[in-house]
């Protein structure tokens, strides 16, 4: 008996996870991917000098779980580099503050050691922000979906929480999640990310791969596809599908590329930034209010910049988060990543670069300038004498979806009305990790399960 055939349309995290779980399950996947390169946001490529180049500065979280459940299946979960559970703030100046989790105590008790030894906040402050934090612990998470319909900032403000504390400790971190100040972000995401992050042990443990995705994470995936019987074609971009009406059913017989190709299959799963969807599938379904309420989704601007220096300006590999503005998240990637090390031990700065949508139009060299000036205003002893030797700036017009308040009833499920139609992505609903790589690898699990039931 002949496998039944099915294609992927998109070959980020998402639609990798869905075609590793299809052929274990026996289908026949043929992967496309519109790009030359596969990975979607986790993508990477070398420049003229053999440097990685990375399109977003991504971390693993300790409150993840099917991703690392998916590494260590393909046999690459010990290409991430585990740091202690400490997540460092810096303000301009060199001034900063912590925030450190003790794994061996018990929720919230794992954070007591912050009332006593960071002074950036003010004891009433942190006495407001554990406040606002027990509704969080005590209530289950009808609560938390109930806050969709507020910004975060209208959320905390409720708890009298200072702004010193939001804009230094709440903004860097929403830009971060998802590259959105606090009130344009729904409380609900944020929320959900608090609970993951407090009530698991684990949730503050920080990694990093020791190389590109390409090499340890994306690559592997990829390959372990192929020697079970899977494929990719790159460069293969999707411009419509054509359908079929079996017994009084409209399935989808086929999807065509741009230079006419026709790839057939029993299945489809489509794994795609939300603006791809709503160019490919919203036109072809007008009166599906499914699929209508894919248009409601926007993705988020969003710029990724990297710096080369000839000398090291800090000794610290953590994850930093930043306060003055749109560098909110960066690492020395020489510290953090074994492969990345440089040739003569200066540091690699690598930040995501965000709000990015008042900036995102002006020149590379002019958004790098303001983003290095940012980076050296945290380590004012270190940027002494140093010199940046090169920089790269990767913009990402539609990144990750906007998780604005109201879209919570939104997120679709795998399941389309279409029966051999399903979605991956992390807007797609199910889980709680949203757009990010855990988010994606759940959606393409979903997905590939639902239609593995089908």
């Amino acid at each position: 008996m002949s496998k039944k055939k099915v294609v992927v349309v998109g070959a980020g995290l998402a639609g990798l996870s869905a075609a590793k779980k299809l052929v274990d399950a026996g289908f026949e996947v043929q992967l496309l991917e519109s790009r030359p390169l596969f990975g979607g946001k986790v993508s990477a490529w070398k420049d003229k000098d053999g440097d990685w180049v990375e399109s977003g500065l991504h971390v693993f979280f300790g409150s993840y779980q099917k991703i690392f459940e998916l590494m260590k299946e393909v046999g690459i979960y010990g290409n991430i580099s585990w740091q202690t559970p400490s997540i460092p703030y810096l303000n301009p100046g060199g001034s900063g503050f912590q925030i450190v989790s003790n794994e061996h105590l018990p929720n919230p008790l794992n954070l007591i050691p912050n009332f006593f030894f960071n002074h950036q906040f003010a004891l009433s402050d942190l006495l407001k922000y554990c406040r606002a934090i027990i509704p969080v612990l005590m209530r289950d998470q009808k609560y938390i979906d109930a806050q969709d319909e507020k910004s975060f900032l209208k959320w905390v403000n409720q708890f009298g929480v200072s702004e010193n504390m939001i804009q230094k400790m709440f903004l860097p971190m929403t830009l971060s999640l998802k590259f959105l100040p606090i009130s344009q972000i729904s409380a609900q995401v944020v929320l959900n990310v608090f609970k993951l992050f407090i009530t698991n042990p684990k949730g503050f443990k920080i990694g990093f791969l020791n190389g590109s995705p390409q090499e340890k994470l994306t690559g592997p995936i990829l390959k372990y596809i192929e020697q079970n019987g899977g494929s990719i074609a790159l460069s293969k971009k999707i411009n419509s599908l054509n359908l079929e009406e079996v017994n009084g059913i409209q399935k989808v017989k086929s999807v065509q590329g741009s230079n006419g190709e026709v790839f057939e299959a029993d299945h489809f799963v489509f794994a795609l930034p939300t603006h791809k969807f709503q160019e490919l599938l919203s036109p072809v379904f007008p009166d599906s209010e499914y699929f209508q309420n894919l248009r409601k989704f926007k993705g988020v601007p969003v710029c990724n910049a990297q710096f080369w220096l000839d000398k090291p300006i800090t000794q610290d590999k953590r994850l930093h988060f930043g306060t003055a503005g749109i560098t909110p998240v960066f690492a020395d990637m020489n510290l953090a990543c074994l492969d990345y090390k440089t040739k003569n031990g200066g540091s690699m700065i690598e930040t995501v670069v965000a709000p990015a949508e008042n900036i995102f139009n002006l020149g590379h060299e002019e958004i790098l300038a303001k983003t290095w000036g940012q980076i050296a205003s945290y380590f004012p002893e270190g940027v002494k004498g140093a010199k940046v030797l090169k920089s790269s700036l990767v913009k990402i017009p539609q990144s990750v979806y906007a998780p604005h308040p109201g879209l919570e009833k939104y997120r679709p499920s795998q399941k389309t009305p279409i029966p051999n139609l399903f979605l991956a992505g992390g807007f797609t609903k199910g889980h709680e990790f949203f757009d990010s790589m855990e988010g994606a690898v759940q959606s393409g699990i979903l997905a590939a399960n639902a239609l593995i039931q089908s």
